[in-house]
């Protein structure tokens, strides 16, 4: 996540770099295939659709995903997980399925870069935490959270 090492990067240079209280990284799938990491720099990070707020600027476009939705659509596929493992995709899999998979991807490379001292040098407020989120409201992690 090239985006989280320039974002610390920039805090470790630059005293100017406000602390923040979660990262969300949304996602997009079946309409485009995007990706966006949002730092929020309010006192309380809320779930409440505040990352949203983009630019073109600050989409990574992932044309691919778009690609594949379409064809597991008609087709089924096989998916190879970030574990090494195999899902079989029947055709016809509805949305909210594919963005669980996708999701649940992006959630495995967070926790990873956490685990790995990624966010350690970020400035921070208390109660930090990361969010993963499908634009159209189809998967979240974690799941269920009140703001």
């Amino acid at each position: 996540m090239g985006l989280i090492k320039f974002y610390v990067n920039e805090a470790a240079t630059s005293p100017q770099t406000p602390a923040v209280s979660g990262v969300t990284v949304g996602f997009h799938l079946c309409q485009k295939g995007w990706i966006v990491v949002r730092f929020d720099t309010r006192p309380h990070h809320s779930r409440d659709g505040e990352w949203t707020r983009f630019t073109d600027a600050d989409v990574v476009k992932v044309p691919q995903w778009k690609r594949i939705h379409d064809a597991v659509q008609a087709e089924g596929g096989t998916f190879l997980l970030p574990n090494g493992k195999t899902k079989r995709i029947p055709a016809d899999i509805a949305c909210e399925r594919l963005a669980a998979i996708y999701g649940e991807m992006i959630k495995g490379v967070l926790v990873g870069e956490k685990q790995a001292g990624a966010f350690d040098q970020l400035p921070k407020h208390r109660g930090f935490r990361i969010d993963v989120e499908e634009f159209d409201g189809m998967w979240a992690w974690p799941r269920n959270l009140a703001s």
